[in-house]
């Protein structure tokens, strides 16, 4: 199924609404892409699972697991205050921008938005943003994490997906992984340069990449795209998941 352009989050929340919550489709800026039932079934199975708030030892992470919680991220609906939309809360304003598809308050969005620096779970998320912080920080240049916002940049949203209580740092994924053949990725393996990282979840049959991800770009969110085999291949390495067994 096709959309002809990027929606709107308000375009957005009222094709998700038009759905329902059975429906299993994930958007990015191209198209709607709909799991296969095997994934799905995973997924919902595991809706309720506490992954995202504690550590996970090898053997209890599952792939299936992992790709549980980049959906939730992708899909997650949160109600943008004034506070939230106009960073009050943020520690210091000149350190502070707000995400682009963030276009009024008083309003729902979805998706997760890019905060630099940041690590949270949807709990944490969720209570963040009801206490009035910025939601989410796109201003890269000057510091790192600023107090005061909310959201996952790229690889605070791996580290939740892995089940990391804290976080990893794209160094960390390259400094403490081997990295594997192109080939060999599975879903929930990452993408990974010093500069960003992506979570694999498959090929498709023009074999691009199917990933998520949390990225600026005019995206500014937690997102599920297809990315060419020349936007990966020879910019980023690939690197297996330390958390599961397979």
């Amino acid at each position: 199924m096709k959309v002809n352009s990027w929606m709107t989050s308000e375009q957005y929340i009222k094709y998700k609404e038009s759905l329902g919550v059975e429906d299993n489709y994930i958007d990015n800026k191209n198209n709607v892409i709909q799991f296969d039932g095997k994934t799905q079934d995973s997924i919902n199975s595991l809706s309720g699972s506490n992954i995202i708030n504690s550590s996970i030892s090898t053997s209890s992470l599952t792939r299936d697991q992992i790709m549980s919680v980049a959906y939730q991220y992708n899909n997650h609906k949160w109600y943008c205050s004034k506070q939230n939309y106009d960073g009050s809360k943020a520690a210091n304003p000149n350190w502070w921008q707000r995400p682009s598809f963030i276009t009024s308050y008083n309003t729902y969005y979805y998706q997760v938005p890019y905060c630099w620096g940041g690590a949270h779970s949807l709990s944490e998320f969720d209570q963040k943003i009801n206490e009035g912080y910025a939601a989410g920080n796109v201003h890269t240049k000057d510091h790192y994490y600023v107090g005061g916002t909310a959201g996952v940049d790229c690889s605070g949203f791996v580290s939740k997906c892995w089940g990391i209580y804290d976080r990893w740092s794209t160094y960390d994924i390259m400094k403490y992984r081997s990295q594997i053949n192109y080939n060999a990725l599975q879903k929930g393996d990452v993408l990974c340069n010093s500069d960003h990282v992506m979570l694999f979840y498959k090929k498709d049959a023009d074999n691009n990449y199917i990933v998520y991800e949390s990225t600026k770009g005019g995206y500014d969110r937690v997102i599920h795209r297809a990315r060419s085999k020349s936007e990966v291949e020879g910019i980023y390495g690939a690197y297996k998941c330390p958390f599961v067994a397979n």
